[in-house]
């Protein structure tokens, strides 16, 4: 092994560059209102539609619009509006947007899961919450596909406890 003042460490600062260069070019491709993939296919968005896990907003013309709405839609009573681009946001929304119409679908069981602390941080979750939306939304997901439903409904409550978490987090 040679001494440490004879490395020639030319290559290693190339290869430090070059991550430096596509890490940037990366984040100019980055929308920072979260929207980070391309707009979906009809064929996938159909699928997730009937799955009931469709993104709210996926193009950024439609953006600037949803983030208004869900800014009237979804306003705290002390009057703090939380930004939609918090995590599991997209569900969250869904699921009070269903509850309200009485859908029972993959959002509105895990709204369901997570109204006591919702309403706590200020969401205005409807009061017609159905009965065990644990054991429903896991029955709704097995009946998707069996052999992934444990860690789907895991993945879910996962995105609902991060989305509770970031809420409570921009709570004066």
């Amino acid at each position: 092994m040679s001494a440490p003042d004879e490395l020639d460490l030319t290559e290693l600062r190339r290869e430090w560059q070059r991550r430096r260069d596509a890490l940037q070019e990366i984040l100019t491709r980055i929308d920072a209102r979260g929207m980070t993939r391309p707009a979906r296919d009809a064929d996938e968005r159909a699928w997730l539609e009937q799955r009931g896990e469709i993104r709210l907003v996926e193009d950024e013309a439609m953006a600037d619009s949803a983030m208004e709405y869900y800014a009237r839609r979804y306003r705290h009573p002390d009057g703090d509006v939380p930004p939609p681009d918090l995590p599991g946001a997209d569900l969250v929304f869904a699921g009070i947007d269903d509850l309200e119409r009485g859908a029972e679908t993959v959002p509105a069981l895990l709204v369901s899961i997570g109204a006591p602390r919702l309403r706590r941080i200020g969401y205005a979750v409807p009061p017609n919450t159905p009965a065990d939306p644990e054991q429903r939304l896991y029955l709704l997901l097995a009946r998707e596909d069996a052999d992934t439903a444990h860690g789907r409904y895991n993945a879910l409550v996962r995105r609902l406890v991060s989305f509770e978490r970031a809420a409570e987090g921009l709570r004066p």
